[in-house]
């Protein structure tokens, strides 16, 4: 019975496997872990930290100057003094400095990897020595959140190296000991080696099931989850001067009904992945393309508002493109929205984008008032809030009234989202 349970487990080890094919292969974005721990205001502590521990690595050959079993030669006190005055560099870098491109990202991996290493290898007792590449898992920290899972390989190798190094040398010479040396080395490659990878590959699973979270299942396309988290990065720190304007538009497939039950569902699907593929051909690559539901769409994007209504006309024109099967047209409503209204402080720009989403598909039920395939724009498309003593629409004194042309009303709402 517990043969079978073993086999069973060992059998289920061939899915680990492939994810781990999956995991390495895939397309990591570095950059995307630092935009999310910035957008939730959280980056700056995080450099603040790293440096704390560069100025720890600066301390630590400096501390040990003083134990017996620190340097022994002048040489080795060199390459220790030298290490700690490069580690308070990097720990100005990382206290004063952005945070580091790409290429500087790896190269203080790298950094860090050697200079823990030399550090240890100064050491006169290689058993001490050995203790101290434990400081190497801080860096596995680091590889694990900022940096692609084969920089985290070329670590754990230079990791798997700098054990074999110290093993050797605990085994070998007249005081040698390999039971020693053996018995460090096991713990040090599952605790050094084995546990980071482990837990990025379970990082990973999370993150890609988050973002699974954040698609539409049928055409790939952000669900409202998606949309609402990626408006941050859309609205964020490329455009910090305010200038300009975002732009809403929602597509909404006129009588979508009809060809479900003239074709099938699964021509309507079909339709409803053709669609998907044409608007995102129709638009800029940076811009946020979504499906809220059922056959609406919307796009969202910088734009400038006279620029809204080609936008808006060149998307409609491409799903009415002629098709093989079950041709479609759409109903398009546009809003835009000022920048600096998403920018503005204690502004929240899923919920600025939701109230020009709800705009635009007003502009949208115009348009498909007319008879569908067509586009709507208000009369001014640029809105704004401002803060009045009176509220047209009836509100109490002090409250905030959205205003703008047709189609967005005179909602008021609370004097603290101005």
């Amino acid at each position: 019975m517990s043969g079978g349970r073993l086999l069973s487990k060992l059998k289920s080890l061939r899915a680990v496997m492939r994810l781990f094919g999956v995991w390495w292969s895939a397309e990591v974005e570095p950059e995307s872990h630092v935009r999310y721990f910035a957008h939730r205001g959280l980056l700056d502590g995080i450099q603040l930290l790293i440096g704390a521990c560069t100025l720890v690595f600066a301390l630590i050959p400096l501390i040990i100057q003083f134990s017996p079993s620190g340097p022994a030669t002048h040489a080795a006190w060199l390459v220790s003094f030298a290490l700690a005055l490069s580690a308070l560099i990097w720990t100005g870098v990382w206290w004063f400095g952005p945070w580091p491109s790409r290429l500087w990202s790896i190269l203080f991996t790298v950094y860090a990897d050697v200079g823990i290493t030399v550090v240890a290898l100064t050491y006169s007792n290689r058993v001490a020595g050995m203790f101290g590449l434990n400081a190497l898992v801080l860096v596995s920290v680091y590889a694990k959140f900022f940096e692609t899972p084969k920089v985290l390989a070329l670590h754990t190798v230079v990791m798997l190296l700098a054990v074999g190094v110290f093993a050797t040398s605990i085994a070998t010479g007249s005081d040698g000991d390999p039971y020693l040396a053996a018995a460090n080395a096991l713990a040090a490659v599952v605790s050094l080696m084995v546990t980071p990878v482990v837990i990025q590959f379970g990082i990973w699973m999370l993150r890609s099931d988050a973002n699974d979270s954040m698609t539409d299942e049928l055409t790939g396309l952000l669900n409202r989850r998606g949309l609402n988290f990626h408006i941050a990065d859309l609205v964020g720190e490329r455009h910090r001067d305010g200038a300009g304007a975002v732009m809403a538009v929602v597509i909404d497939l006129d009588r979508f009904k009809s060809i479900n039950d003239a074709f099938g569902h699964a021509t309507g699907d079909a339709v409803l992945v053709r669609s998907a593929r044409r608007i995102v051909h129709s638009v800029r690559g940076s811009a946020l393309v979504a499906r809220l539901g059922g056959e609406e769409f919307v796009v969202v994007d910088i734009a400038p508002p006279e620029h809204t209504r080609g936008i808006a006309e060149r998307i409609r024109a491409a799903i009415s493109a002629p098709a093989d099967v079950a041709p479609v047209t759409a109903s398009v409503g546009v809003a835009s929205v000022a920048l600096a209204d998403f920018q503005r402080i204690g502004a929240e720009p899923s919920a600025v984008l939701a109230e020009a989403i709800e705009c635009a598909d007003r502009a949208m039920f115009d348009a498909k008032r007319t008879g569908g395939d067509a586009t709507a724009v208000p009369a001014s498309t640029s809105k704004t809030v401002r803060c009045q003593p009176d509220c047209p629409s009836g509100g109490r004194c002090g409250e905030a009234v959205a205003v703008g042309g047709a189609g967005f009303g005179d909602r008021c709402r609370r004097a603290g989202e101005c």
